[in-house]
């Protein structure tokens, strides 16, 4: 379920972290050759193996005014089917997949990156009624946090930035149990050089393209009820 995390401050208070920490939250960027407007968008659609079925998803674009909740809403309704082409293995892949979609999202938007990076090294919560993604929204977004924080922005240092990713990454692959699924995975996008981060790779990050608002028929996004119910 979306919804921007919480930050948990080291006096045990609680306090909202920015709105890049929803998977919900609207930001167009590409991965896997094509353009998405949420990682909930991508996550949802990257559950069905048939390219009809991801057109469909591809084609759901919020309408002018549709909250980000609005639209997640719809589009983790849309992923309720139960497709023949359904990934068996989904289970096994779903955290690696949202963090994927997720990482392209903030790699292709420098903005996004200092609004997370400014978290700090905070532990990242997030309130879910469902109990895996409470769990793994925040630590999604602690390790993407990591991975694009600079030397010398970690409060702790950055020996405490990198021994914190390098566990997060062994959580992950914990998740996955069967190394082969990662080919199932989608692409890994890079990060740019000029943000830098502990993974600092020279590929090109696609340019940042935003997407033409298109209705869609019946307004079916805009009519999204404001609590997901799915």
């Amino acid at each position: 379920m979306g919804g921007p995390c919480k930050i948990l401050g080291d006096d045990g208070g609680i306090s909202d972290a920015p709105a890049c920490t929803d998977n919900f939250f609207v930001r167009p960027y590409r991965l896997n050759g094509a353009q998405w407007q949420s990682a909930e968008q991508f996550f949802q659609a990257f559950k069905y193996q048939d390219q009809e079925m991801v057109q469909k998803f591809q084609e759901s674009v919020p309408e002018e005014g549709t909250s980000s909740w609005a639209y997640g809403c719809f589009m983790a309704r849309m992923g309720q089917e139960r497709h023949p082409s359904f990934r068996n293995n989904w289970e096994q892949i779903k955290a690696e997949v949202m963090y994927r979609a997720k990482r392209a999202q903030i790699a292709q938007h420098p903005d996004l990156k200092e609004e997370l990076i400014s978290t700090g090294g905070h532990v990242l919560i997030h309130e879910d009624g469902i109990a895996f993604w409470s769990e793994w929204n925040g630590k999604c977004m602690a390790r993407i946090r990591d991975e694009v924080m600079p030397d010398g922005r970690h409060p702790q240092g950055d020996q405490k930035r990198d021994s914190d990713l390098e566990a997060l990454v062994a959580e992950y692959a914990k998740v996955i149990e069967n190394e082969a699924f990662f080919a199932d995975c989608p692409e890994l996008m890079p990060y740019s050089l000029q943000y830098g981060g502990t993974d600092r790779q020279s590929a090109p990050v696609p340019s940042q393209a935003v997407a033409p608002v298109v209705k869609q028929e019946g307004g079916a996004v805009a009519a999204a009820e404001a609590r997901c119910d799915w």
